[in-house]
């Protein structure tokens, strides 16, 4: 007879151990202070994905994409635009580093 509980489950047996009982634990890792979501694909592939999509957006004003990719994107948009809004030259620097084409600048 198996009995789930909240975090680990209890497996009665009743032939080897004469009712009593193990706990298992059950693994719920919780990913604190980790923000971003994986979405399946490798970080390398996430953060390059992410990065041509953002210099899309920045260039064409508009894009299409799943929900959820645009909710990471708008993340990554937020920043860009926090970037701009500075305007010192390290900023212009780390906005650079994401953008991956030479888009025409606003005067």
């Amino acid at each position: 007879m198996l009995i789930k509980n909240a975090g680990f489950s209890i497996n009665y047996c009743d032939h080897s151990h004469r009712g009593r009982y193990t706990p298992r634990r059950v693994s719920r890792a919780t990913r604190h202070g980790k923000a971003g979501l994986k979405l399946g694909y490798s970080s390398s592939h996430r953060k390059a994905m992410f990065r041509n999509m953002v210099t899309s957006l920045f260039k064409y004003d508009r894009i299409t994409t799943t929900d959820v990719k645009a909710k990471e994107l708008k993340r990554w948009a937020d920043e860009l635009i926090t970037l701009a809004k500075r305007g010192d030259l390290h900023a212009q620097r780390q906005a650079i580093a994401i953008i991956t084409e030479k888009l025409k600048e606003h005067s």
